[in-house]
């Protein structure tokens, strides 16, 4: 029988999902943070973890960075009600097979954790592709996020207008939108910008 660790820093959820998943797997341990993830993972050694991307102590996305370095043939399914591109991203870099929502259904998540197992090379993880900026392109682009136009961002940063308004060029080239808002807009999106 496959075996399973369930992480999630709500207990109720973690009691549910054991009790929907205990049909079909063994479920050897839980855990509500993610130092206690690595340490119950370490112990058990079980074939699949599914844990939440957002814990206290440590993230389930540094969790499963450490796990893969011990266990690399452990399947990692990341949980999570975020969906932004920087964090699956950095889900699949840290070694995670799966990106799932929480509202998945049981039976789906049965699906995946069997296909996982079954097919030890298969991802079930989006690549996503997070524009590369430069050092003054970020500048430009927190600049603009909060509300200043070209001369007021050239004139803070000590550039030319026209430097500023090749910045711009290059950040809507970069993250494919035509103006200023959608340029935000999808930088925050990306997470190359906070609110």
């Amino acid at each position: 029988m496959t075996r399973v660790v369930i992480a999630d820093d709500h207990p109720a959820f973690v009691l549910g999902l054991r009790f929907s998943l205990s049909d079909t797997f063994e479920v050897v341990g839980t855990a509500y943070d993610g130092e206690a993830l690595v340490s119950v993972v370490l112990a058990t050694r079980p074939d699949a973890v599914i844990t939440d991307v957002r814990m206290p102590k440590r993230s389930g996305i540094d969790a499963c960075r450490q796990i893969r370095a011990s266990i690399p043939d452990c399947a990692i399914i990341m949980l999570s009600t975020f969906s932004d591109p920087a964090t699956i991203e950095a889900a699949r870099e840290a070694g995670a097979r799966a990106y799932v929502s929480k509202d998945v259904p049981v039976e789906a998540l049965h699906g995946i954790v069997r296909r996982l197992i079954d097919q030890p090379e298969l991802q079930l993880i989006p690549h996503v592709s997070v524009p590369v900026l430069t050092p003054r392109e970020r500048d430009v682009l927190g600049l603009m996020a909060g509300g200043l136009s070209n001369p007021e961002i050239a004139r803070l940063l000590g550039i030319g207008h026209e430097t500023v308004k090749d910045h711009c060029s290059g950040l809507f080239t970069k993250l494919d939108v035509k103006d200023r808002m959608s340029a935000v807009s999808a930088a925050r999106h990306l997470g190359l910008i906070s609110d």
